[in-house]
Order: structure tokens, then C-alpha cells, then sequence
């Protein structure tokens, strides 16, 4: 059987980091990622009914694949009950809860407070992540690693593709994204790609975003990715991947960058030789590079917070921490509702859809194999990952079901399950 699990995932990993690219333009959740993640539940279902491998299920060390499933969807369907419950009573008991301010994921009334419709498609999102989550860690296998790190360098060359594209031909040489958010809605509905370009040392740039959807969506992906090739010891693909990472001149691209060489430095101390190299190279090439430097950091990170989008996203964060200050008490236990809101970050988001206690099951999530993994290379590696996804989401981030977080909450549970893969 594992055979065939290989095989299913080595398709899936080519296209787990893959958004902006749906297979139905108007239903923006058939991303290919996506649409494996629910079909393995029945490819899986499939083969444990086959004769052939009826009784290798039952012969894993610990639980399963459903066992694990069925766990994650009783304490959703939990925190969605107690939120909607919530809810119910704040109503009843005249509370006043106002969604007009708020940066709401579905389109109908803000005066509609109870099973918006946003609760089941982003709950879909959620629930296919998941799957890849339970999935790799229950079958997770060390051959994996090359169809992982594959999937990485086929974005970042599609990427670097449409970078080099647009510096010969100043047109957008995107000919794969294709989703479309709120298609049902002439006047709302946007293209699910963002083409943003900037201008540093008189050259109008491109800022690489691969398939994706924006810059930022593209570092949130590939850092982790970026970080792995690090720990696996591929140096040529993590070059490759830090350029495709530095040409999205993107801030959280380099806050991520920034958080793991710091980690690196707590966990190996300055006897690390990749910081020995890294830190010598910075402080040779400075000199030199000075005004370069100073000016893709004014334009990156210095004037973040005087620009257009900067504000934006600093309003967005207040408005929902103001909103969530406000709830009643059992909706900050709870919050409104998974899926309601989107900020600009993930914990604002988070304490207003599902409250302190959700945020913290989230958190505990990452928290739990921080502490159980040993730390040799690998597993240090996968630690640095936990930490940077969990910090840049939080902080600048708001998406939840992106592939690449649950591929690495999984292969850090793996990892700490210590369960070898049952027989074939």
C-alpha cells in the first residue's frame, strides 16, 4: 500500500504550493492542492476496503489516517457549535454586534449574524488542509523530500519566468493563473493574481509572485520550502529558492529571512558554519553595496508603514482588535464565527472567527512539536519552519489553509510520531 501512497502524494506535492491556478475558474477553492486533499479521503477509503490491504490499516502503531480526521472534525464542529451558540445568546440578550467595519469573507448582509455562508467554503478550505496534514502524518516517508522539494523549484522557475518576462517585455507573462473571487458578482469579482510592479535603482521591476496570487502570499509560501532545502543539505535549490524570495521584495519575505537566521544563530550558536559564511559575505559585501542596500530597505521595509498598503493593513488590524475588545465574553471564548472575517493578519482574524480559545488550539498546534522533536539537523530545521510560519502569519499574514503550513504540520508530527510507514 505504500507504494501507492507514495505515488498519490509525488502527483500531490507538485501542486500543493499552487493558488492562484483553480481547475473551475469560478469555484475559487479547485486549486489542484485542494481537490487532491478531499479525494485522498475516498482514494484512502478505497483502499482499505481492497482485500489485498484490508488488515495493513490496522497494524499502524498509533490510530490512523480517519482516526486522526474524525478527532480535527469533532473539535471543529465543537468550536463552531460553541461560536454559533455564542452568538445566539449575544443576540438574545440584546447585544449590539455590528459587522459593518469589518473586512467580511461572503457578501450578503451584515445584518446576517448566524451561518453566514462563508463558515462552509472557508470551513472547506480548512478541512482539505487538514487532510494533507493527517495524511502526512500518518504515510510520511523520507523519499517524499524530492517531490516536495520539486514542487518548490517548478514555482519559483515559473516565477522567475515571469520576472525575466516582464523586464524584456513590460507585460504580465502570467498564462496559468485563472481563479476568480466572487465570479458571481460582476461588480465584485477580481482576478485571484495580482500583478504589482515597483521601481528600485531606476528599473521598473516585476515583483515575483509566481502562482501564488501576490508577493506576499509567494514568501508566506516558499520560506518554509526555502528553509527545508537549507536542512536537507540541497545547497544549489536553496539559492535558487532565496533569489526567488528576495525578488518579491516583499516584506514578510524578508522578516521570515531575517527570523530564521536569528533562530539559527539561538540553536547553533555562532559555531555554525552557514552563519560563519553568511554573516562573513554581509560583512564584506556592505562596504560596497551600502546604497543598494539602504534603498531596497527604504523601499521594502523603512517606509512600509507611510505607504498606501502599509496604512491599510494597519487599519484592518485595529478595526478587528477594536471589534473583538468589544465582544461579549463568551463570544472572546468563542468568536463570531470560522471563516466570517479576514484582516490583514492572522491572529486579529483568528481571535475574532474563533476566539482565544481556537487561536490557542491553533497555537498549540505548532507548540507541541517544537517540544517533542530532538533536535538534530532535520528536525531543527523543521522547528525554524514552525516558528517562522507561525510569526509571519500572525503578523502579517491571514490565510490559514495555505498547503505548505499544513504540509509542515504534518512532517513535524511524523517526525515526532517516529512511526515507520506499515508494509506494502
Amino acid at each position: 500500500m505504500q507504494s501507492l501512497l507514495n505515488k498519490y502524494f509525488n502527483i500531490w506535492a507538485l501542486f500543493l504550493p499552487i493558488t492562484s491556478f483553480v481547475l473551475s475558474p469560478s469555484v475559487p477553492g479547485t486549486t489542484p492542492g485542494l481537490v487532491m486533499g478531499i479525494a485522498s479521503i475516498g482514494y484512502l477509503f478505497f483502499l482499505f476496503l481492497l482485500p489485498k490491504y484490508r488488515f495493513a490499516y490496522e497494524r499502524m502503531e498509533n490510530g490512523g489516517f480517519f482516526r486522526d480526521l474524525a478527532n480535527f472534525c469533532l473539535i471543529f464542529i465543537g468550536l463552531v457549535a460553541a461560536a454559533q451558540l455564542s452568538l445566539s445568546f449575544a443576540i438574545d440578550n440584546g447585544a449590539h454586534l455590528s459587522l459593518e467595519k469589518l473586512n467580511l469573507v461572503s457578501t450578503e448582509n451584515v445584518s446576517s449574524l448566524i451561518l453566514r455562508s462563508s463558515l462552509y467554503t472557508q470551513s472547506f478550505y480548512l478541512v482539505a488542509a487538514v487532510v494533507l496534514a493527517v495524511f502526512v502524518k500518518n504515510f510520511y516517508v523520507p523519499s517524499w523530500n524530492r517531490y516536495i522539494l520539486w514542487g518548490a523549484i517548478l514555482l519559483s522557475a515559473y516565477g522567475l519566468y515571469e520576472f525575466v518576462y516582464y523586464l524584456t517585455f513590460h507585460a504580465n507573462g502570467d498564462f496559468l493563473s485563472n481563479r476568480i473571487f466572487n465570479a458571481g458578482d460582476e461588480e465584485d469579482a477580481h482576478a485571484g493574481s495580482l500583478f504589482q510592479r515597483m521601481t528600485l535603482f531606476g528599473i521598473e521591476f516585476m515583483r515575483l509572485k509566481s502562482l501564488t496570487g501576490e508577493p506576499s502570499m509567494y514568501a508566506f509560501t516558499m520560506l518554509p520550502l526555502w528553509i527545508y532545502s537549507i536542512h536537507l543539505r540541497k545547497p544549489k535549490i536553496q539559492i535558487f529558492l532565496l533569489l526567488s524570495l528576495i525578488l518579491t521584495f516583499s516584506t514578510t519575505a524578508f522578516v521570515g529571512i531575517l527570523l530564521y537566521f536569528v533562530l539559527r544563530i539561538l540553536f547553533f550558536r555562532l559555531k555554525d558554519r552557514y552563519m560563519q559564511v553568511t554573516i562573513s559575505v554581509f560583512v564584506i559585501a556592505t562596504p560596497f553595496l551600502f546604497g543598494y542596500l539602504a534603498t531596497l530597505y527604504n523601499s521594502v521595509i523603512g517606509k512600509k508603514d507611510q505607504t498606501y498598503s502599509g496604512m491599510e493593513r494597519q487599519s484592518l488590524m485595529d478595526t478587528h482588535m477594536e471589534f473583538f475588545n468589544q465582544l461579549p465574553l463568551f463570544n472572546k471564548l468563542f468568536g463570531i464565527g470560522f471563516g466570517y472575517v479576514r484582516s490583514a493578519d492572522l491572529l486579529s482574524t483568528f481571535l475574532c472567527n474563533v476566539g482565544i480559545i481556537g487561536t490557542s488550539l491553533f497555537t498549540l498546534l505548532f507548540l507541541v512539536p517544537l517540544l517533542r522533536l530532538k533536535n538534530d539537523y532535520e528536525n531543527i530545521g523543521i522547528k525554524c519552519i514552525l516558528i517562522v510560519i507561525y510569526t509571519t502569519a500572525m503578523i502579517s499574514v491571514s490565510e490559514f489553509a495555505y498547503l505548505t503550513v499544513w504540509l509542515f504540520v504534518g512532517l513535524a508530527y511524523a517526525k515526532a510520531r517516529k512511526t515507520k510507514p506499515f508494509a506494502s
